[in-house]
């Protein structure tokens, strides 16, 4: 039986008052493109650090309205969306990819169904790969794409990996062929026999990697865990964090976590699922209750979502092409949302 940790929560926030020591933060650093021996810049140096763009307003919904149709994108090579994750660094784009069997490729595309790059990962082999997050960078500044090659039609089934990246700046026009970019990758094993794996997420405050399994029977979707310091190359082990409450519906296909650190979004074939917790600190024991459900629109094979760059708005995509874009909008946000507004 899996139990949610409760001695030692790394979402707790008395282990995140002392900065990050430097040595975890570069651990990936030379694969990443940070010069060696620079550590990252902290609040005390912010004068000499590069200028980063401001993170957009984090706003939370209570009711979420109809689906609607954003956009379709045509590129000749996306045309099996598997996973999608909004861009804390360009306003209207998304970063999407495709499923097992096809190049290694990371598509920015925009709202107005533009692609304005192709990215081609050095090095790396589109095995199966099935969801793409962003999180903390491993060198403490900005943010990185994590990418998961973890599901079943790997060769290697007991064997995952996450390719990590900085988030890529864009052209000014599109180029014509994929830009290539470097890409740190590091290992995940289960702790028991290997499970289909289709969602993955990264935890915006304390860099945390989950992933949630796909059980093929009626049993509930199972969540792991992984806590940084990720070393390059290196293989670690997944913790079991304990059952989600998803018991009728449990082929999950993807998921996110909201900007803010405090909810969950779940989704399967048939519909979303939302997990609300009052704070970040409570976000892993959370799963372990019913999360209010969400209607998406059917689009036959579709498995990614991702949380909007503000957090008020969800966004999936199925797979073929041209790629269809649906955003579900905020229909009414939360008090505390309408009280700000005031």
């Amino acid at each position: 039986m899996y139990a949610p940790n409760r001695t030692r929560s790394p979402l707790d926030p008395a282990l995140h008052r002392s900065p990050p020591r430097p040595g975890a933060l570069l651990v990936l650093a030379g694969a990443l493109g940070l010069a060696p021996g620079r550590a990252p810049a902290t609040a005390a140096d912010s004068s000499t650090a590069a200028p980063r763009q401001a993170t957009p307003a984090q706003s939370a919904c209570s009711v979420y309205g109809p689906a609607r149709l954003v956009t379709r994108v045509t590129h000749p090579q996306l045309v099996e969306s598997s996973g999608i994750v909004a861009s804390r660094r360009h306003a209207g784009v998304f970063y999407t990819h495709n499923d097992s069997g096809n190049l290694p490729l990371l598509f920015a595309v925009r709202e107005d169904g533009t692609v304005p790059a192709v990215f081609r990962l050095q090095g790396a082999k589109n095995e199966d790969w099935e969801d793409i997050s962003l999180g903390p960078a491993p060198s403490g500044d900005g943010s990185a794409l994590y990418l998961g090659d973890v599901g079943s039609s790997r060769p290697e089934p007991a064997r995952l990996t996450i390719y990590v990246l900085p988030e890529p700046e864009l052209p000014a026009a599109p180029p014509a062929e994929p830009i290539v970019v470097p890409a740190a990758r590091f290992h995940l094993t289960y702790p028991e026999d290997p499970q289909d794996c289709e969602a993955l997420a990264v935890h915006p405050v304390t860099g945390v990697l989950y992933l949630m399994t796909k059980p093929l029977s009626a049993r509930p979707p199972l969540l792991y865990r992984c806590a940084p310091p990720f070393a390059a190359g290196a293989t670690r082990a997944l913790e079991p964090v304990g059952p989600v409450s998803l018991a009728n519906d449990p082929l999950v296909t993807g998921m996110d976590i909201h900007p803010g650190g405090a909810r969950l979004i779940v989704r399967t074939y048939f519909r979303a699922y939302e997990f609300v917790a009052a704070t970040p600190v409570l976000f892993e024991e959370r799963i372990a209750f019913p999360a209010r459900p969400v209607s998406i629109v059917p689009m036959g094979q579709s498995e990614a979502i991702c949380y909007g760059a503000g957090g008020t708005s969800l966004f999936v995509t199925a797979e073929g092409s041209p790629m269809p874009l649906y955003e579900v909008p905020c229909a009414a946000l939360t008090q505390r949302e309408r009280r700000k507004l005031r």
